[in-house]
């Protein structure tokens, strides 16, 4: 309790000497900080809006999986932001009913269906895309790649069925070290491809 008064006496003084305080009580209209999702950069998003005294609006507020291990930290972050927000912006009925006090909009949708309906078809991939029906395989857990043994388990059974039908691997910048860093390189071949991480459109490309 001492520790997190003190951090946050020294960031208030700090934002006070930037002007930062200034600048968003003086400026046009009424200052809002917007936050979305359920990672740290939200927790530390909405902290900051409240030690700056500025209303924070919560996006994707209220998706509850009611388990602190699972997703981790990801349950913990929506629990937290949702006491330091006042306004939570909720992706349907089921969000909304999970949250209490403030001012709860259900939305009715959610960012992930908006991002896609942005995303036109026909995207160019150049991409050498294998004939016929093929995988597409993502991975990027903290829980799976810090696991050696689960990690040389899953991709071997990826291998498995690549040898049936043509999959290919997404090189997200942390897999690609987690399997260079157990030396699990040789369990990828022509069945089993790797291929760079693609930009949103290209991925949904993909995906379609």
């Amino acid at each position: 309790r001492v520790r997190s008064s003190a951090a946050s006496d020294v960031y208030k003084r700090q934002a006070e000497r930037s002007g930062l305080k200034r600048r968003l009580r003086q400026g046009p209209g009424r200052p809002l900080v917007l936050v979305h999702g359920d990672t740290m950069t939200t927790v530390l998003g909405a902290g900051m809006g409240r030690l700056l005294g500025v209303p924070v609006a919560h996006v994707e507020a209220g998706m509850r999986s009611f388990d602190l291990r699972h997703p981790f930290p990801e349950e913990l972050n929506r629990r937290v932001t949702s006491r330091l927000a006042q306004i939570h912006y909720a992706p349907g009925r089921y969000a909304a009913d999970n949250l209490h006090g403030g001012i709860i909009v259900d939305t009715r949708s959610n960012t992930i269906r908006d991002s896609l309906e942005l995303c036109r078809a026909g995207e160019d991939l150049r991409l050498d895309l294998p004939e016929g029906p093929f995988g597409l395989v993502s991975l990027h857990r903290y829980e799976l790649l810090s696991n050696r043994a689960l990690l040389t388990a899953t991709l071997e059974a990826l291998q498995r069925h690549a040898a049936r039908r043509p999959m290919l691997f997404i090189d997200h910048p942390v897999t690609a070290a987690a399997i260079e860093g157990f030396g699990l390189d040789r369990i990828f071949g022509a069945g089993l491809r790797r291929i760079p991480r693609l930009v949103f459109g290209e991925f949904i490309e993909l995906e379609r």
